[in-house]
């Protein structure tokens, strides 16, 4: 399906929080496997945002000019309060062009029916560049194409409502409105209660079938073989006060969930042994793997000081970027300067480890090596 929503897709990827508007689950598919969302408002108010999102404020940034760039539907990312995302994980076939033949040697992915309800406050004129086609009125609602093919609709509910999607999910929202918002299925009563604790949630229990490559080696490789044994992901994010984040895969198997924490543990001693990147010792400080049964989780919490403080530091290496990009190009002043050398950072109170609990054989710390200078 050829849905033409650059703004929109970006912005499916923020937002959502069901607990303060409870009539956004009457849009949702009763039969959904797969369910996401942010609060979009939230998290443009927070700190956080303020601090680190230049896109969302609009303030300008070393290296970074957007002015020449104008994407269509780009001011809906600015009207958006909040955005439901659902999907039946139901593959559909790729729209045929008029004239067009495919071939098996140029064959077209499916692509997966989905709704988006988009809640906030839309003037006309922002999300007219979207709009193809005739206008259709379905019940008592304006529905439009999204494309000149494929089968991609957006219904136009009222000045704070849209719904996007394919025809089949945007009609069957339509006729679901005015009916009562009970939640229909334990995967949206959990998605409920992931969205009155997080700014940023999302749930499946049911992924798509992945059939692992043999063409394909190495990382990517292992990659493709672990998806392929995963049967939910469940992922809830907090910023409102620092950060909290809270993560867990279920697996087909408990030694796969004992395998993912093993894969973790060691990306994470990387990442904490690699020099560019300091501020990742605390961040594992505060990380938690666990592995229970077939279900692996990891949780960490950084108080709003401790965020500040990690922000600061990635900021810190950013700018330090920026400069010598500009050096490079010649944009930076041509008289030579004398190189400061680099002041090695102290290490951390003592020794960093990583903390694995639900382990068969009890909890387990893994002392990481110090880092290279």
């Amino acid at each position: 399906m050829s849905v033409r929503l650059p703004a929109l897709l970006i912005a499916a990827l923020v937002s959502l929080n069901a607990q303060s508007v409870p009539s956004t689950w009457e849009w949702a598919q009763p039969d959904a496997k797969i369910v996401a969302g942010i609060d979009v408002r939230g998290l443009r108010e927070s700190s956080f945002v303020q601090k680190a999102g230049p896109l969302w404020t609009g303030q300008a940034q070393p290296g970074l000019d957007l002015s020449k760039f104008h994407i269509p539907g780009i001011e809906l990312l600015n009207d958006i309060d909040r955005v439901l995302i659902s999907s039946t994980g139901e593959m559909k076939a790729a729209p045929v062009a008029a004239g067009v033949r495919h071939t098996a040697a140029a064959p077209q992915s499916p692509a997966p029916a989905f709704l988006l309800v988009l809640e906030g406050d839309f003037p006309a004129s922002h999300y007219q560049p979207l709009l193809q086609g005739v206008k259709r009125m379905y019940r008592t609602f304006a529905v439009y194409k999204t494309s000149k093919t494929g089968d991609g609709a957006i219904a136009i509910v009222n000045s704070r409502t849209l719904l996007i999607g394919d025809e089949k999910s945007v009609f069957g929202a339509l006729d679901r409105h005015g009916r009562t918002s009970a939640l229909s299925n334990a995967l949206l009563t959990r998605a409920a209660e992931l969205a009155a604790s997080s700014d940023f949630w999302l749930i499946a229990n049911s992924l798509p079938m992945t059939t692992p490559s043999a063409d394909v080696s190495g990382a990517m490789g292992m990659a493709s073989q672990l998806a392929s044994q995963l049967d939910g992901v469940e992922l809830g994010a907090s910023l409102k006060e620092g950060l909290r984040l809270d993560f867990a895969i279920t697996a087909k198997t408990e030694a796969t969930a004992q395998m993912m924490v093993a894969l973790v543990t060691a990306q994470m001693q990387m990442a904490a042994n690699n020099p560019n990147t300091p501020q990742a010792a605390e961040f594992l400080d505060k990380l938690q793997v666990s592995a229970q049964g077939a279900r692996m989780t990891m949780h960490v919490a950084l108080s709003q000081e401790e965020l500040d403080r990690q922000m600061q530091a990635v900021q810190s290496a950013r700018m330090g970027g920026v400069q010598r990009r500009g050096q490079l190009s010649g944009t930076a002043a041509t008289a030579p300067s004398e190189s400061k050398p680099l002041v090695p950072q102290p290490e951390a109170p003592g020794p960093r480890k990583i903390r694995i609990v639900g382990l068969d054989d009890g909890v387990r710390e893994i002392p990481l090596a110090p880092a290279v200078r």
